[in-house]
């Protein structure tokens, strides 16, 4: 009996999302429209869709799979419709995984393609894995008279995360092949495995992407930016600092000019703007895209 009822909602909600995309096609062809997107929808950046609105509009089957709305909150509101069309038709949601803990390198934005974030859902702690590729677009007539799954949250210092994230993708810094194969033999194994306790790792380099030859040195300021909120941040970084010095110390290419921990009440915009985020997916200029935060 169950069942049967719940193949029942899913086709009378496939009959509901049916005739919205025919209305949707109507206001293509400057018909009067109605119902019609509104700027009071629930739907904002972060949302999780219910589940079956997930199953109707992305084939969302497996329990343990979420849909997270990413579209700036300015563009889901929008409902102005210009000659006959609405100027933001769509939702952007990106597929979430369930985990059953976060992965240090994979949280705070440090990683452009993988995203593991806090939500709440029925009060509770829950964590979700955001793979960048899984992007969706969505009608937004497809919504109407549909609301969010409400009983997840995201706080807005962890929407911040998501935001940060969600640019990043498109502001990445593509570092030399010669600096990343040098800064590579000592930035993976000593910070992938301290990754969660610290926030970011912001570095400067000279000359600026510029291929050197073997025997002629990048200079280096590393910065590893502790996050205040965790206790006993600034001792951790400090410490995780010390170690990295050490194994670049010992590399040649590099003349390390500047090593240290830095509280992220402390790390400024104007540091931000002559530094450049160094994330743990690196990967070589001439191969693909490298994953760090471009000049500002």
């Amino acid at each position: 009996m169950d069942a049967m009822i719940r193949v029942w909602k899913t086709l009378v909600q496939r009959a509901k999302l049916l005739l919205n995309s025919c209305i949707f096609m109507n206001l293509r062809q400057n018909q009067p429209i109605e119902p019609s997107w509104s700027q009071d929808t629930l739907y904002r950046q972060g949302s999780v869709l219910s589940s079956d609105v997930a199953v109707c509009c992305l084939g969302i089957t497996n329990g343990d799979e979420f849909a997270v709305v990413v579209s700036h909150d300015c563009d889901i509101t929008n409902a102005v419709i210009t000659e006959g069309a609405m100027k933001e038709p769509f939702v952007e949601a990106i597929i979430a995984r369930a985990v059953d803990r976060m992965d240090g390198n994979c949280s705070q934005a440090k990683n452009s393609r993988l995203l593991h974030i806090e939500f709440a859902r029925n009060n509770q702690s829950c964590f979700m894995e955001l793979v960048a590729t899984e992007k969706r677009t969505i009608g937004k007539i497809a919504l109407v008279n549909s609301a969010p799954d409400s009983s997840f949250s995201l706080s807005d210092s962890n929407r911040q995360i998501l935001q940060r994230w969600l640019a990043a993708r498109y502001r990445r810094h593509a570092f030399p092949d010669t600096l990343n194969h040098r800064l590579g033999l000592a930035f993976d194994k000593k910070l992938k495995q301290s990754a969660d306790e610290i926030m970011a790792v912001f570095i400067n380099y000279e000359p600026r992407n510029k291929e050197l030859p073997e025997n002629e040195p990048y200079e280096l300021w590393v910065y590893v930016v502790a996050d205040t909120t965790k206790w006993e941040s600034i001792e951790k970084a400090g410490a995780i600092t010390q170690k990295l010095k050490e194994g670049l110390d010992k590399l040649k290419g590099l003349d390390i000019v500047e090593c240290k921990a830095v509280a992220d009440t402390e790390f400024t915009l104007a540091d931000t703007r002559r530094t450049i985020e160094f994330r743990l997916e690196h990967l070589s200029l001439r191969r693909e895209p490298f994953g760090a935060i471009a000049e500002h």
